[in-house]
Order: C-alpha cells, then sequence, then structure tokens
C-alpha cells in the first residue's frame, strides 16, 4: 500500500496487512497438512487391506488344495486332519514313491501362526509342525484367527483378520467353502 508521509511516498505493508496475510498463509497451510493426513490415511488403508487380500488368497490357494483332495476330515475349530489314504502319491511332503496318509494344520491364535504336519506312508506319525511361512514362526500378516468347520462333503474355513480402523466386525471375517472332491465324485458314481 502506498501512503503519504511527510509529503513522500512510502512503499510497504502495514502490520494489519501483514497479520492478515499471515493468517490466510495459516489456514492454507492447515488444509493442505490436513489434505495430507487424510491422504496418509488412505493409503495406509488400502495397502493395509492389499496385504490382507494378499494374505487370504496365499491361505486359501495352500489349505484348498490339500482339503479338495482330502477324503475325511477330522477335527474342527483352529486345527483340521486331513486323511488321504492312497489318493496323493508323489506329493511334495513326502519323499518319491510315497503316498501321503494325513496332513494337519492348526492355527495358534496367540502367535498368528499356522502349522501344518505331515504323515507319510514311511514316517511313524506325523512329522512336527512347521509353520506353513518358512523362517521361524513367521506371522501370517494380520490374521487374528482361522476356524475349520467340516461339514458333508465340505470344509468352511473362516479366516478372521484384526481390524483396520473404522471395520466393522463383519468386514474382517471372510469364510470360503472347500468341497473335498473324492467323496463328491463318489456321489456321483453311486447315481
Amino acid at each position: 500500500m502506498v501512503t503519504l508521509v511527510d509529503g513522500r511516498h512510502q512503499k510497504g505493508f502495514t502490520l494489519i496487512e501483514l497479520m492478515v496475510a499471515l493468517v490466510i498463509g495459516l489456514i492454507v497451510m492447515v488444509g493442505a497438512i490436513q489434505l495430507f493426513l487424510v491422504s496418509k490415511a488412505s493409503f495406509n488403508r488400502v495397502e493395509a487391506l492389499a496385504e490382507r487380500q494378499e494374505t487370504l488368497r496365499f491361505v486359501a490357494d495352500v489349505v484348498s488344495l490339500d482339503i479338495r483332495t482330502a477324503r475325511t476330515t477330522v477335527n474342527s475349530g483352529n486345527e483340521i486332519l486331513l486323511r488321504y489314504g492312497e489318493l496323493r502319491s508323489d506329493d511334495p511332503y513326502c519323499t518319491s514313491n510315497e503316498f501321503l496318509e494325513e496332513v494337519y494344520y492348526e492355527f495358534v491364535p496367540a502367535d498368528s501362526v499356522l502349522y501344518v504336519s505331515h504323515n507319510c506312508e514311511s514316517d511313524a506319525g506325523l512329522s512336527s509342525p512347521q509353520p506353513l511361512v518358512s523362517g521361524s514362526a513367521v506371522s501370517l500378516r494380520g490374521i487374528e484367527n482361522i476356524v475349520f468347520d467340516p461339514v458333508g462333503f465340505y470344509v468352511d474355513v473362516t479366516v478372521e483378520f484384526y481390524a483396520v480402523p473404522g471395520e466393522s466386525d463383519s468386514d474382517r471375517r471372510f469364510t470360503f467353502r472347500v468341497a473335498r472332491r473324492e467323496p463328491i465324485m463318489n456321489l456321483m458314481v453311486d447315481d
């Protein structure tokens, strides 16, 4: 602003103009920081959901293969025993030319670890439990609980994740159903 002081023009801003400019600048900064924080929270949520989807897909793929090929299932809750008879030979769990007889899954909620043991033809019983994810008791990211519920020819597997902020209980629980092929095929042959 230009003012007249002693008949001369003086250039500059008054104290009030500077204070108004600082307040406007502060409001713009607060808005920008708020936008950054909302964007960061959104990014973190999307990243957590993507990690959850990756973990769920991994568990579903691995567990589904073993359940689909099982002849019978025993137990429920956090553990399941799958029996095969002579359905699976040359299995990665066993050495060559052996049949896989049993696979046992147990989820330990305190550790968030899904353990797997197996029993091949030549074994004296189930092997010692190993974490499904290699390494020393590596947890499955974000899983709070896994429940196996064998019902007839299929098994419902419910995977429950730790809550993401702002999420309801039903949104953090996923159930997938896996059909056991051998009993279903026998049913179809009998008809």
